[in-house]
């Protein structure tokens, strides 16, 4: 356990999607060049403004200042999805920031927008132990217009919790700024791997003796095909009928990509969790 790295992501499933969806979630503003070649882990650089709802989380260190710890996804104008375990350091919104519009975090590019973070909501049944239900929901101080300067930034889609979630073998694009491999390096620019999604029989025999994998979880990708430490809660970009939906926040691995497949929190199980909180806040 160790030697594991937790990490989240959001992904959608092929069905109708929840009333609280957003007119413009899923809808990119760069379309994908379906290049799947190795250069995340085994990925390649993305397209500004590609995938416009993935975050760049930033923690307020007292050794270092601001710093990228996790991904995250835009799900409307107010509220952004992580993963739990990205924010057990602290439940305080003034310690975070998002970073919207990003690309390339060395340098300023007149796209990105940093919001303050004024409300932290982990998932009530977070279980760090079993590594289950690691979701979070952060309430930005601002809305985001999704127009004028902020035309380049669109919502993620959310899977109905009632949708029949059939994805098995679909082509999935795993996104993030975490390291390229193993005890690597952080990428500087936003990295986009195509991935394969793994069924839940072959994923729970690869992680038998490691943890559960229970129907909470989704997994995806191959030896040299998948996320890292710093991807933590981004999302899972799979299209269904024309629009990105996030199957799941990037939660946890072993190694990075090696023989494990990688795991995430599997959207559908908490979307009626995730719409209820961010009414009722």
């Amino acid at each position: 356990m160790r030697e594991m790295f937790v990490f989240l992501v959001i992904c959608g499933v092929f069905g109708t999607s929840l009333a609280a969806n957003h007119a413009l979630c899923g809808q990119q503003v760069t379309k994908v060049n379906d290049d799947s070649s190795h250069y995340v882990v085994g990925g390649v650089n993305a397209n500004p403004q590609e995938f416009p709802w993935q975050v760049s989380l930033e923690y307020n260190s007292a050794e270092v200042g601001w710093y990228h710890t996790c991904g995250a996804s835009v799900i409307s104008d107010e509220w952004v999805l992580t993963a739990a375990h990205c924010v057990d350091r602290s439940l305080d919104g003034a310690m975070y920031r998002c970073v919207v519009g990003e690309h390339d975090r060395t340098k300023p590019e007149g796209k990105e927008a940093i919001i303050n973070v004024i409300k932290v909501i982990q998932h009530p049944s977070w279980d760090t132990s079993k590594i289950v239900n690691d979701v979070a929901l952060l309430k930005l101080s601002r809305p985001i217009s999704f127009s004028g300067n902020e035309s380049h930034v669109r919502p993620v889609c959310l899977p109905d919790q009632q949708a029949v979630d059939n994805i098995v073998g679909t082509k999935c694009w795993a996104t993030g700024w975490g390291h390229t491999q193993w005890q690597g390096q952080v990428a500087p620019i936003l990295q986009k791997v195509q991935v394969d999604i793994t069924t839940q029989s072959s994923c729970k025999s690869k992680y038998l003796f490691v943890t559960s994998i229970t129907e909470a979880h989704i997994c995806f990708g191959e030896q040299g095909k998948g996320t890292c430490q710093g991807d933590s809660g981004g999302p899972l970009n799979c299209q269904v009928g024309g629009k990105y939906y996030s199957y799941g926040a990037t939660s946890f691995g072993v190694q990075c990509a090696g023989s494990y497949p990688s795991v995430s929190a599997r959207t559908s199980t908490f979307s009626a969790w995730i719409w209820q909180t961010v009414s009722q806040n």
